[in-house]
């Protein structure tokens, strides 16, 4: 029958790259208005509902000096780090500050972040939130808590003096969300829905289009 003429010319026929292209090409307006649609969305998003977030970052300098010597103990210094760096995140330390600025603990701690370079004795402590002045205090707040903890715990007597902050956390800068990429996330994907849209809208039919497709099947004139 009909339907079984029509499988077969699909089967033998085939979708070459450039029917793709000319249904593209067909249906262009459907493809641009729907990747402006989608565009206009993730701007939309991106400017007004996308929650805004600012980090702002201290450093201290972890060091032990030699014993009767005003000389850095590098072996004993590097691998203090590693400690003051777990230290910085257990609850001693960030439970205090959390519940001084009235902070839901467990989201407090995801939004912190410490870092160290393998190469000097630093750590970067950074703190990523909503409230760019909060950050700030915050920030501050973490490492005069550390420096506390170790200097007056005596289970931690054997660290006491060695950690010092270089560098102040200030008014936390721009974070995140990248804008930029968000929109151009949108395009791309608005793009990709919209060329799908377009084929899938030309070849979706299983009817023939004109008497040519039907002589073509069945090789003789109708």
């Amino acid at each position: 029958g009909v339907n079984l003429l029509e499988t077969n010319y699909e089967q033998e026929e085939g979708i070459a790259l450039g029917d793709l292209f000319n249904a593209i090409l067909k249906n262009i307006w459907a493809v641009i208005t729907i990747t402006l649609l989608i565009t206009i969305l993730g701007a939309v998003y991106t400017f007004t509902l996308a929650k805004e977030k600012y980090q702002s970052t201290s450093t201290i300098i972890v060091t032990i000096t030699q014993n009767n010597s005003s000389g850095l103990d590098y072996d004993n210094s590097s691998k203090l780090i590693y400690t003051v760096r777990d230290l910085i995140k257990q609850d001693i330390v960030l439970g205090d500050v959390a519940k001084d600025y009235n902070l839901d603990y467990e989201k407090f701690k995801e939004n912190v972040e410490v870092t160290s370079n393998s190469n000097s004795f630093l750590l970067t402590i950074s703190v990523t939130d909503s409230d760019p002045n909060l950050t700030k205090e915050v920030t501050n707040a973490i490492v005069l808590e550390l420096i506390n903890e170790i200097n007056n715990n005596s289970a931690l007597a054997f660290a006491k003096g060695t950690v010092t902050q270089t560098s102040s956390a200030v008014e936390g800068i721009y974070y995140s969300p990248n804008k930029f990429l968000y929109l151009a996330a949108s395009s791309v994907i608005g793009g990709i829905i919209g060329i799908s849209f377009a084929i899938g809208l030309e070849f979706a039919s299983t009817k023939f289009k004109n008497k040519k497709e039907v002589e073509n099947i069945l090789n003789d004139k109708v």
